[in-house]
């Protein structure tokens, strides 16, 4: 089915320029009155199990009931563009979204704009040189790990939460909050159950990357949804909050960072769903209205 609003937003050299020219897509003004689902993809739209039954689920319901509303299926994932390639090689199953944002939100900067931003507010040797105060404390990435390196992200490897909060206290009195943004997660099975954290660009962040693309569109908070599972999502769930809020769910198997922030921010916008993986997105949206189909 071919829609006159698709606009992919790729993060990687070999897409830079093709992302660039599909920014200067014209929005539809229709879409400010249709759905549109912003989700992460490891352990919230893609269990990793072999059967991967609740995204087969998922893509029945959203190819029968949400394509011919024309509704908006974006992707907003950690991993870089390299890295959601291999997943799609292994996951066959996953559709190509409408939109697919990578590197923690840091794709929106390919408007030309936010990237020379990021060029000015975010500096490698100064992120290095902060982390350096934690040696002893982190571990190297795992080359496979998913959220891969690359130049506007640094990340290490922590043994657990209370570490991670310690080394983000202590990096934060050297890098200066208006340009960097310090957060980590659970690393998952892909970490045996370490955490992973990261400095990226304060520009960056999912959240952004949400509104740039919700704003490029024309596309309604209130018809936004976003659904995610660890501490790399936070952002996006901070926009549940004020007069242009959005609406989120957090996948029944959040890890704690995500589930402490839920409990904290409790709102009508929110749902901590009792469901799993896919499952938990199909849940939000029947919840909020967006679908009235029922999970089996």
């Amino acid at each position: 089915i071919r829609r006159n609003y698709r606009v992919a937003f790729a993060y990687g050299k070999k897409d830079v320029s093709s992302a660039r020219s599909a920014l200067s897509v014209k929005a539809d003004t229709a879409l400010s009155n249709r759905f549109m689902l912003v989700t992460d993809i490891d352990h919230t739209l893609v269990s990793h199990k072999e059967a991967e039954s609740e995204l087969q689920q998922f893509n029945q319901l959203w190819l029968k009931e949400q394509v011919p509303r024309g509704s908006i299926l974006c992707y907003n994932t950690g991993r870089s563009l390299e890295s959601y390639m291999r997943l799609t090689r292994s996951v066959p199953s996953i559709m190509r979204p409408d939109v697919l944002v990578t590197g923690d939100g840091k794709v929106f900067v390919l408007d030309s704009e936010y990237e020379s931003l990021m060029n000015e507010t975010f500096k490698m040797e100064e992120v290095k040189h902060a982390f350096r105060a934690t040696d002893g404390l982190t571990f190297p990435m795992p080359h496979d790990a998913g959220e891969d390196e690359d130049k506007y992200r640094h990340s290490v490897v922590v043994e657990n939460a209370e570490i991670a909060t310690r080394m983000c206290e202590v990096m934060s009195k050297e890098l200066d909050p208006a340009n960097y943004r310090l957060f980590w997660c659970s690393g998952r099975d892909y970490l045996n159950g370490k955490y992973w954290l990261a400095a990226s660009p304060q520009v960056g962040g999912k959240g952004n990357a949400l509104n740039h693309v919700r704003t490029k569109l024309s596309v309604a908070a209130a018809n936004t949804m976003c659904a995610g599972d660890s501490g790399n999502d936070l952002p996006m769930f901070e926009l549940l909050q004020g007069p242009e809020s959005i609406r989120g769910v957090a996948v029944a198997n959040a890890a704690d960072e995500l589930v402490d922030f839920c409990s904290k921010n409790q709102s009508q916008h929110l749902l901590l769903a009792s469901r799993k993986y896919a499952h938990a997105i199909l849940e939000g949206m029947a919840h909020f209205g967006f679908s009235a189909a029922a999970i089996s």
